[in-house]
């Protein structure tokens, strides 16, 4: 019986090869490193405020010299854990007064987010490097002789690149009033997890293996997931 073609993964159609100390390396062998930032109300800045801030912008896109792009990610607030919060204290609390108040907030607080349809937005600065096509990174010799691997070479390059490159955006964001920190592995991780699975990442949280955090591709596992991995090796390691 002829066997039936393994499908392609989910993993296999995106454009990401592999994570690896907080900078993504793409299929096509180019680099990014993502930064989360802070957000600045301008609307309740006075004139001066907003002037000030309008010439610190114009500055900072005068003073950047290579490509960025800013993302806004839009999405429906949930305080699922904030509610489960709220109903461990009402079942500690010990007075009734204060019992009832507790369960009136929690029912206003599920009505108002229904009905208002509260938006959580976050921002985010995606900074990229590629060596360039064509070009060739020459093999560093170690210690005993030993070559360095190109790849390995082409990496630390990309990342020495994308460090300055964070440490002049984070300068420059700052005399904006917006504060920015590089994404570790595991905060990427969870992020593309969360992008691509938003339906699942609101019922089952990610987990992240520390041990997978150093591999070549980084795989992602639910909780579910490595509870049966876990399992599995307490039995082996039992037998």
């Amino acid at each position: 019986m002829p066997q039936k073609p393994n499908k392609p993964s989910t993993q296999s159609h995106l454009d990401i090869d592999r994570i690896r100390d907080g900078i993504i390396i793409l299929k096509g062998g180019s680099y990014r490193q993502i930064m989360r930032t802070t957000n600045v109300n301008f609307s309740l800045k006075s004139e001066m405020e907003q002037n000030a801030m309008i010439f610190a912008y114009r500055n900072f896109l005068n003073a950047i010299t290579f490509p960025v792009e800013i993302i806004i990610r839009t999405r429906a607030l949930n305080i699922d854990h904030y509610i489960e919060t709220l109903h461990k204290h009402e079942e500690a609390q010990e007075n009734e007064l204060l019992k009832l108040q507790t369960s009136e907030y929690i029912e206003y607080i599920q009505r108002l987010i229904e009905v208002a349809n509260i938006l959580d937005r976050q921002f985010y600065v995606s900074i990229p490097y590629s060596s360039g096509a064509g070009e060739e990174v020459k093999a560093m010799t170690g210690l005993f002789g030993k070559k360095k691997k190109a790849e390995d070479t082409n990496f630390d390059t990309a990342r020495q690149q994308l460090q300055q490159r964070c440490d002049a955006l984070i300068s420059h964001l700052s005399s904006v009033g917006v504060k920015a920190k590089p994404l570790t592995t595991q905060e990427l991780i969870e992020l593309f997890y969360d992008i691509y699975n938003p339906g699942t990442a609101q019922l089952e949280k990610l987990e992240v293996d520390p041990s997978e955090l150093t591999t070549p591709v980084t795989t992602f596992k639910t909780k579910q997931e490595l509870e049966q991995i876990n399992k599995l090796k307490t039995e082996q390691s039992t037998q």
